[in-house]
């Protein structure tokens, strides 16, 4: 229900839940969108001085073909939702997965692609028109096509493709909306097509991989071959965005903890970006030995300008940590005048539920985020089991925060320092 719609009465408790969900629905979009740009602004950097996009990116205009027709003024350029990546299910899906590199990207003009989704959120092409013809449907998308030329090193799936052969494959940009992916000249991946020799799905028409992961040609499954990949790709030499990319996957899959020498190898890396995501990893898969690091990686500001989301998701990651063991060493970041670090912090001692901590939420109870004020106290609350009174929700918390915090501040001048010392 739109907040704006008349005769609609809703209280102060609604009006300001409907505001933090929008303001938290944008805020993800667009750090998402950012996060994106940022790993493509990475992955092209690395690229040689001859490598180049033949096409524009999503965010610039586009000359349009003569054969494309005037673009109506109602066209729909936006779209929503964003990707989310379930690799299982892609591989499953494709009928054919090849690894290779992109020879070629040739700019052909500019219309209007009917997509199809599936259930599991796979949006794949379903037809391509040269012009745009007045208002757009909801599956529809104005967009450039480009198509690519794929040089095929080995097959993993589907009799159709041969080794050191080439597959041409168009893919679309949309003008605006959805982050789907470009192909690159000099791109190396595993390229992901349907039985019809179509993207299998147009956010992620290739899974990255390092071009010195040795070539796996046993006779594993599909799946199986393609985790092998990721895994091998996890290596200190391998660009920082395709480093992401296949931790991200390996990390989908539940293989991660496979390759944990490789991911202290990347740790212990010169490169800010390269070691943030090695820390990251071993985070995620709960390596106790890395956290003071990554904590010391946080504080110390390390700036990976190519690619700011490195940090920020080793926060989040270290903010889902519930081993009450790692509380002292999750404590020093309540201190960093970040409040992204603060707030994950708090939420990791809040699922630690470790009297020590106590002290350190006591002291989070002032800080000037109210989002940390109200985790921390939370975490208290949880941690000594207190009755529903004082565990309130967030828009309750909202309504009197000083009348809950008040009450652990008294608590804690009363008895709640002899809890916290048992």
């Amino acid at each position: 229900m739109h907040p704006s719609q008349k005769g609609c009465r809703k209280d102060a408790h609604m009006r300001r839940r409907r505001m933090e969900v929008l303001a938290a629905a944008f805020l993800l979009s667009t750090v998402f969108v950012a996060t994106v740009r940022c790993a493509a602004d990475a992955e092209r950097a690395n690229t040689t001085a001859g490598e180049k996009l033949a096409c524009p990116q999503p965010s610039e205009p586009r000359a349009r073909s003569a054969a494309s027709g005037p673009r109506s003024p109602n066209a729909r350029t936006t779209g929503g939702g964003y990707p989310g990546r379930r690799i299982a299910q892609l591989v499953e899906r494709a009928g054919v997965i090849v690894r290779g590199t992109v020879e070629s990207v040739e700019a052909l003009g500019d219309g209007v692609l009917t997509t199809i989704r599936s259930p599991e959120g796979y949006v794949a092409p379903a037809e391509f028109a040269d012009a745009t013809q007045g208002e757009l449907q909801p599956d529809e998308y104005a967009v450039s096509v480009c198509r690519a030329e794929f040089h095929v090193i080995s097959v993993l799936k589907g009799s159709a493709a041969q080794a050191d052969s080439t597959i041409v494959v168009d893919f679309y940009l949309p003008y605006l909306g959805p982050v789907w992916a470009a192909l690159m000249v000099g791109q190396h991946g595993l390229l992901l097509l349907d039985g019809n020799g179509n993207l299998a799905d147009l956010f992620y028409p290739l899974l990255p991989i390092s071009p010195a992961a040795p070539n796996w040609s046993s006779d594993l499954p599909p799946l199986d071959a393609v985790g092998q990949y990721l895994l091998l790709s996890l290596r200190p030499d391998t660009f920082p965005a395709t480093l992401e990319s296949c931790l991200d996957g390996a990390l989908d899959l539940g293989i991660a903890a496979d390759a944990a020498e490789s991911l202290r190898s990347l740790a212990a890396s010169k490169d800010p970006a390269v070691r943030g995501i090695g820390l990251r990893g071993l985070v995620e898969i709960k390596d106790p030995r890395s956290v003071p690091d990554a904590v010391a990686y946080l504080l110390s500001g390390t700036a990976v300008p190519a690619m700011p989301q490195v940090p920020i998701r080793l926060a989040v990651a270290i903010g889902t940590l519930d081993d009450p063991s790692l509380a002292q060493a999750i404590m020093p970041l309540l201190s960093s005048p970040n409040s992204v670090l603060r707030g994950c912090a708090v939420q990791a001692l809040r699922r630690m539920k470790n009297p020590a901590a106590i002290p350190a939420l006591v002291g989070a109870l002032a800080d000037p985020d109210q989002s940390i004020q109200y985790g921390a106290m939370m975490g208290i609350a949880e941690t000594v089991g207190a009755p529903s009174e004082w565990l309130p929700s967030r828009p309750l918390f909202e309504e009197a925060p000083r009348r809950y915090l008040d009450h652990w501040l008294l608590w804690w001048d009363t008895e709640g320092q002899e809890t916290a010392l048992r």
